[in-house]
């Protein structure tokens, strides 16, 4: 008997205690209005906006074009006319090489073709006695100048192969050998017609003979021509390594054009953000070191297919540099607006209360009371952030102050410092 009044009386005690913190925690979730004064916060209206979407990409900026300057014959350098820095156009003139050697055999060649030329004239009119007896002589100069040609190519095979004659040298020896051999072979070409008249296979012979001549005339002026180094590009001298005297090579790299009124800039993406990009976007640029500078741009080529290594996607954004105070290695932001909301509902992101991922809000009532208000929310721009669902426009939302609040708890709100409601 006695141990059932114990347990009542225990009981009891549990009871009368769960009462008492039930009572607390009631106070607590919900203040009367009446109960203390009126707590100060700062709000804002629930407003329509227009908000928009960005992706925001770092990278290194690079010259849409970057070409060596090569040689394209042997020789050394007899002017300059550039330097680093400079801006050149296309097939400008940056250094001439020497080209005594070359612009003799142009002028060798020349006179061949002028000769092949002659001899066509005569073969179309007929020859002369006088006419047979110039190209005799024609013949045995060209004999000679093909007998000693001939000769100072077997003196250089030998010395070629022996590594004391340079390409080059061998290589001027073999044309001038080819002049000769031509020179020969037009001659006589030129003494069978004198002789035989103009025969129909003659006057082929003749035509053949000045094609010839010109095609070797045509090859000497572009050796000539191969001696002025010339721009590939128009841009920037980048690089340069061409002083007087020095020998260059064809073939070997002797600097840098970068073109740089196009910047590129190129980016690795996820496959979240690259189904959001596409050719032509409107695309703009930030550098980090020129803060006031913006430039204009597009999405210029975004991959169809992942890096198999990092799985990511590579974009390339260009931009018009047409002012050149943006260059190639400077760092910068790119930003592609992918995504525009417009007049939709939207509140201040510092408004947001996180209640364990449950965002929710506090809203003054007409009767200026907290209201706890859950939300759905949608994309963010900047400070604010859209609503999908829970909020009206027009109503009023704590964006100061949340911390200080319970629903019910009685406020006097304020707004840019002033208040909003008495």
């Amino acid at each position: 008997m006695k141990s059932r009044i114990l347990w009542a009386a225990g009981l009891m005690v549990l009871l009368l205690l769960g009462w008492f913190f039930m009572g607390v925690m009631g106070t607590e979730e919900e203040a009367p209005a009446s109960s203390a004064a009126p707590v100060a916060v700062a709000g804002e209206a629930v407003a329509q906006r227009t908000l928009t979407t960005n992706l925001v990409y770092q990278g290194t900026l690079q010259a849409r074009a970057k070409v060596p300057i090569i040689p394209r014959a042997n020789g050394i350098v007899d002017a300059t006319f550039v330097e680093v820095g400079d801006f050149i156009e296309r097939d400008d003139v940056l250094a001439v090489l020497n080209a005594d050697e070359v612009q003799l055999q142009a002028a060798q060649a020349q006179a061949v073709l002028e000769a092949a030329r002659a001899s066509l004239a005569r073969a179309e009119a007929g020859a002369r006695p006088e006419e047979i007896l110039q190209a005799e002589a024609g013949l045995r100069q060209a004999q000679a100048n093909y007998d000693a040609a001939k000769a100072s190519l077997d003196r250089s095979r030998v010395l070629y192969e022996e590594g004391v004659v340079s390409k080059a040298e061998w290589e001027a020896v073999q044309t001038q050998y080819e002049v000769a051999t031509a020179g020969l072979r037009n001659a006589e070409n030129a003494l069978e017609i004198a002789r035989q008249g103009a025969h129909p296979e003659d006057l082929r012979s003749a035509v053949a003979a000045v094609q010839q001549a010109q095609a070797a005339a045509d090859l000497a002026a572009l050796a000539v021509e191969h001696t002025r180094i010339k721009a590939p590009l128009a841009g920037f001298i980048a690089q340069l390594q061409l002083d007087l005297g020095m020998t260059v090579g064809a073939g070997s790299a002797v600097g840098v054009i970068v073109d740089a009124e196009k910047l590129r800039m190129p980016v690795l993406v996820g496959s979240r953000d690259v189904v959001q990009l596409r050719r032509g976007q409107a695309a703009e640029l930030t550098v980090d070191s020129l803060p006031d500078q913006v430039l204009q741009g597009t999405v210029a080529t975004v991959a169809p297919a992942a890096d198999q290594a990092s799985g990511m996607y590579s974009v390339v954004f260009e931009f018009d540099n047409t002012a050149g105070v943006v260059r190639p290695g400077m760092h910068g932001s790119v930003s592609v607006q992918v995504q525009q909301l417009v007049d939709v509902l939207t509140i201040p992101f510092r408004a947001l209360v996180d209640a364990n991922g449950d965002p929710y809000v506090f809203v003054v009532t007409m009767d200026n009371t907290a209201e706890r208000r859950p939300v759905e929310l949608g994309v963010r721009e900047g400070t604010h952030v859209q609503v999908l669902s829970g909020l009206d426009a027009g109503e009023w939302v704590v964006v100061v102050g949340h911390d200080a609040l319970r629903p019910g708890t009685t406020v006097r709100l304020q707004a840019n410092g002033e208040v909003v409601r008495p």
